[in-house]
């Protein structure tokens, strides 16, 4: 597998292995990288690994899925500590590649330092999408978050609750153009001493062009 970063032109290998299961109506590829999921002598998952398979089926149907258990890793440069309670990212693409369903599910995450330590619970994405034309897609989504928790080390604490993110989107005029609408919500923003809130903000577009070459 060679990944490429587009802005840089970097690229890097890694090599992997595939245990192959075949069924009547589709197969089943279970992914291990050869190098092993840590890197060096590490132990990032506390002796379980992550699971990434594939499920293809005869119908035109793809579901990648990522099952991620408990994680530690700490850069021993910076002190930084990054922890996460494990989790689940799921995609399913169908109709030849014009539909695709996105699902990601982690209860916990906290990054700890010398200067900052930001715990986020409960994150959860659901996302749907159409393909219309081109590089665009149509479809509805959802982030949402519990809690966000900021301790800096030499200023107040604070928490954001309640965080969310929809987003639509619909063709409009025989898919010539596109309606958009997306709202980010914060039920609450507290410090030790005060509360505020809710706040939201909604940004929408109306009949913007997707054809081919329009400007």
């Amino acid at each position: 597998m060679n990944l490429i970063n587009p802005e840089t032109g970097e690229s890097q290998k890694l090599a992997y292995r595939a245990n192959v299961t075949h069924g009547v109506t589709g197969s089943l590829m279970d992914f291990q990288p050869e190098d092993g999921w840590a890197a060096g002598d590490t132990d990032w998952f506390s002796g379980e690994e992550p699971r990434l398979t594939l499920e293809t089926r005869l119908w035109g149907t793809a579901v990648l899925e990522l099952e991620a258990p408990q994680m530690t890793l700490t850069d021993p440069d910076t002190g930084e500590t990054l922890a996460s309670s494990g989790g689940l990212a799921r995609i399913e693409v169908s109709d030849a590649g014009s539909q695709a369903d996105a699902l990601m599910v982690w209860p916990g995450v906290t990054l700890s330092g010398p200067d900052l330590d930001i715990q986020v619970s409960d994150f959860r994405l659901e996302q749907t999408m159409s393909h219309l034309t081109g590089e665009v897609w149509t479809g509805s989504g959802e982030i949402a978050v519990e809690s966000v928790a900021v301790t800096p080390a030499s200023e107040a604490p604070f928490m954001l609750q309640g965080i969310s993110v929809l987003s639509s989107s619909e063709p409009v005029n025989d898919g010539e153009r596109l309606d958009s609408r997306m709202t980010f919500e914060v039920a609450g923003v507290s410090t030790a001493d005060e509360r505020y809130g809710p706040q939201r903000l909604v940004l929408a577009l109306s009949g913007l062009d997707v054809r081919p070459g329009a400007t």
